[in-house]
């Protein structure tokens, strides 16, 4: 706010930071009268006596002993506040009299002399009264503030979008001697994620695949993202393996503002393999996502990664606990499936659950893949991305690599 009216303070709440001018009571006190006064539609509401409402209120009547209140969407609010103005209030007597000659009985009389004697009452706990026209006014604000507020978050979203559109892959790049399928769904209601995947060479036979997801939804959820992406890219062609990217990438989420979290799997297709060039190796790492599904003619097999925590907890290479790479053969043939939890989790199914329906699909997948190596995996991807049922509620992501 740039200026306050005189004998009032206000104190705008924008969901994360608190605005103040003038003298205003702690915020404590503030949440109660925020609360007390709260519409559903955020509509303005006043009291003239907050004490009222809520008598541990008198305590900061000095500073707010009135209030005027409107939403701006969500948990945000403006707060103007009036402090007590002690009022003088002239009596036809003293009102008590009355009370004292009834607890004394008809014997006691009152000189009706000293009964309607003039007698002056300080009254406390009470602010100047509101107006109906401070309502009013109250509420058009409330209406311009949430207007810009809609056209701002429109605009960021717009820009998130953009962002996530430039740095989400729409499809995989062409590896020679591999081929690979990927597919990213943004949440119900078009709400922006965390998820990425990224497909690179790196150098000779080598190429790196990876999947990760930002917990939380929106624009910082996608900003941080854009982030991580680039940052794992960097380490990869520096040369770090799998487990050494993700310690470093660790790092870098915990110095990130906002306190974000995610998780990732990284894994190093080596085409060179057992050096024979019968069968490729896979180098995997994980920091506490879900684990890859290998699918072959054998069936369907989570790979047990050795785990690391969730990035962003601060466990990095000082602290004793890195995560380790695994190397797994990867069959001609074979289809490596990478996934983000929402291709899996479920509020109404364990994730045990969903995850072995899954990996029957695959299997089934599998069925039709492995006896026409020429067939794409195009033919079956949507098929898995609908595997486990209910999905919808958060964006997911599918990456699907096979030998050629």
């Amino acid at each position: 706010m740039n200026g306050c009216v005189p004998g009032s303070a206000s104190r705008p709440w924008t969901g994360s930071r608190l605005l103040t001018c003038g003298e205003v009571p702690p915020w404590e006190a503030l949440q109660r009268i925020a609360r007390l006064l709260a519409r559903a539609d955020g509509a303005a509401t006043f009291t003239d006596q907050l004490s009222a409402l809520s008598p541990g209120l008198t305590d900061v009547a000095g500073v707010a002993a009135g209030a005027l209140r409107v939403g701006i969407g969500g948990d945000a609010w403006v707060l103007w506040l009036r402090p007590e103005q002690p009022r003088v209030v002239d009596w036809g007597g003293d009102p008590h009299n009355a009370k004292i000659a009834e607890g004394e009985g008809p014997a006691v009389r009152i000189s009706p002399r000293k009964s309607f004697e003039k007698w002056q009452e300080v009254v406390r706990g009470r602010s100047a009264p509101w107006l109906p026209w401070h309502g009013i006014t109250a509420d058009r604000l409330r209406h311009q503030i949430t207007g810009l507020m809609l056209g701002r978050s429109r605009r960021q979203i717009a820009i998130a979008e953009s962002l996530q559109r430039a740095v989400v892959l729409d499809e995989a790049p062409e590896v020679p001697g591999l081929e690979v399928l990927a597919r990213y769904l943004p949440a119900e209601g078009g709400q922006l994620g965390g998820d990425w995947w990224d497909v690179l060479p790196l150098d000779g036979d080598r190429v790196a695949v990876v999947v990760g997801d930002v917990a939380g939804h929106g624009v910082h959820a996608a900003a941080a993202m854009a982030q991580l992406r680039t940052a794992v890219r960097a380490y990869l062609l520096e040369g770090h393996s799998p487990a050494a990217a993700l310690e470093r990438l660790d790092t870098l989420v915990g110095t990130m503002p906002g306190g974000h979290t995610a998780t990732a799997v990284v894994g190093i297709v080596d085409h060179r393999g057992t050096g024979d060039g019968s069968e490729a190796v896979v180098e995997l790492a994980s920091a506490g996502h879900l684990p890859p599904l290998l699918v072959s003619a054998e069936g369907t097999t989570a790979l047990r990664v050795p785990p690391r925590p969730v990035l962003g907890l601060g466990f990095g290479p000082t602290t004793g606990v890195d995560g380790e790479d695994v190397r797994v053969p990867l069959p001609a043939g074979a289809v490596l499936l990478l996934h983000s939890d929402g291709l899996v989790e479920r509020r109404d199914a364990g994730l045990e659950q969903t995850t072995a329906a899954l990996a029957e699909a695959a299997t089934r997948a599998a069925g039709e893949l492995l006896p026409d190596p020429e067939r794409g995996m195009a033919a079956v991807v949507d098929r898995l991305l609908t595997a486990v049922p209910g999905g919808g509620g958060d964006d997911t992501t599918l990456v699907l690599l096979r030998r050629r």
